[in-house]
């Protein structure tokens, strides 16, 4: 998935690898959820707010920052159950579940916050990636959070829980 390394990559709503063992090349056949007009527009949205984000913690730590983005984050930010439980309307979940429907619409899922606080990181020079996997603990369950390197170490960093159970100590840590 191209939004784990390019979460600003928002506009695409999938896919298609078409790989070619004879000339050892790889064509990727992007599908859009929406217009270059208004990804234009909504990108820059975006990077406003990054960097606005940005700007209310660029002089702490790499520590500190981290802890003030999940903080934003998750005084911001909405957990949105109802995306979280039905994706019927593909152009409404590819918009709201990422960067800009965690950081524009302010309601997003998991992989809307782990994109969000990966950008603001990495705008900070901060190294950051979306991970995916699941939740034993809940059947399995899809799930997005992220890993950043914060003063040495990587740490495993997940906003949608903090947000969801307001207990960020227990999932930020540096060991």
């Amino acid at each position: 998935m191209l939004q784990l390394d390019h979460p600003e990559i928002f506009w695409l709503d999938g896919s298609k690898i078409l790989s070619k063992e004879r000339d050892s090349k790889i064509v990727v056949m992007p599908t859009y959820c929406m217009s270059k007009t208004e990804r234009d527009c909504l990108l820059d949205s975006v990077n406003k707010k990054i960097d606005k984000i940005v700007e209310l913690y660029k002089d702490k730590s790499d520590y500190d920052f981290a802890v003030g983005v999940m903080e934003w984050l998750t005084s911001n930010v909405d957990y949105n159950d109802d995306l979280a439980d039905d994706d019927s309307d593909k152009s409404k979940y590819f918009k709201e579940n990422t960067v800009y429907g965690a950081l524009i619409k302010n309601s997003t899922i998991c992989f809307g916050y782990a994109c969000a606080y990966s950008l603001i990181l990495t705008k900070k020079g901060i190294p950051c990636r979306v991970v995916l996997g699941g939740r034993k603990h809940q059947g399995d369950a899809g799930h997005a959070w992220n890993i950043a390197m914060i003063d040495g170490e990587w740490c495993h960093i997940d906003c949608t829980f903090c947000d969801y159970d307001g207990k960020y100590e227990k999932e930020f840590k540096v060991e």
